[in-house]
């Protein structure tokens, strides 16, 4: 296990082989990131694969791509056992479903806990805190050749013009940044893709700022999580 602290929010590193040691107590200013490789699916038993869900069985069935096969699986499958986990219940008790926007969540109260995963190319990112709300996610690097025109078609102007600047870091690193945190932001309100990513902006302090008008209320801060170079990836929490 690894730990970072930001702006008093403690963010702390998990992988498989922490899964029989981890403390699963989080604090009120922790996140937890739990990382998973895809080649953990060829460690999976044939038991595991009961802990899914029917409508997560057959959606598993309907995925063509053997990546994304091992992906669902494996952030279905580890998103059961970790909840059972923190929340000290047997997984069949683990009753989850997706609201309108397609977002996951425990049936019930929740259990005083949020949640989310994301997943790209070969990696699997699972978060957990006490704040009110949480986005996760995580990006492949790849070499875009037209980044600055996505920037400058679907972000906001202050956004590429941070991102187009010449500095110490490159203008595609900086897109990827600003990328994830817009993506888990949109994924901690639950609203997804159904929210334009123009109306709200990036902020250097790890401030996300709401454009007058719209209706998400609450303090939402970004951190930047640490992960293998190729990717990028970000976490997003409403500290309100």
């Amino acid at each position: 296990m690894r730990t970072t602290a930001a702006m008093k929010t403690v963010i702390k590193y998990y992988g498989y082989s922490h899964l029989d040691e981890a403390v699963f107590g989080i604090g009120a200013n922790e996140i937890h990131v739990w990382e998973f490789n895809i080649e953990v699916y060829e460690k999976l038993s044939a038991h595991y694969f009961e802990y899914l869900s029917e409508e997560e069985t057959k959606r598993v069935e309907k995925l063509r791509k053997i990546n994304d096969k091992k992906q669902y699986v494996i952030g279905h499958i580890f998103l059961r056992i970790l909840l059972s986990k923190y929340l000290e219940i047997p997984i069949h008790q683990i009753s989850l479903f997706r609201d309108l926007h397609g977002k996951i969540k425990l049936e019930g109260n929740g259990g005083n806990i949020s949640f989310n995963l994301s997943h790209s190319d070969e990696m699997v990112v699972l978060a957990f805190s006490k704040y009110k709300d949480l986005g996760v996610d995580i990006e492949r690097i790849h070499n875009i050749q037209d980044f600055l025109q996505i920037a400058q078609l679907y972000f906001r102007k202050e956004e590429y013009d941070y991102i187009s600047k010449i500095d110490a870091e490159t203008p595609l690193s900086k897109f990827y940044k600003v990328w994830t945190i817009k993506e888990a932001f949109v994924k901690a309100t639950g609203e997804g893709l159904s929210r334009s990513l123009k109306t709200f902006s990036v902020e250097t302090d790890s401030v996300i700022s709401i454009q007058a008008g719209q209706d998400t209320i609450g303090v939402w801060r970004h951190f930047e999580l640490e992960m293998d170079r190729n990717y990028a990836a970000t976490v997003v929490i409403n500290v309100s």
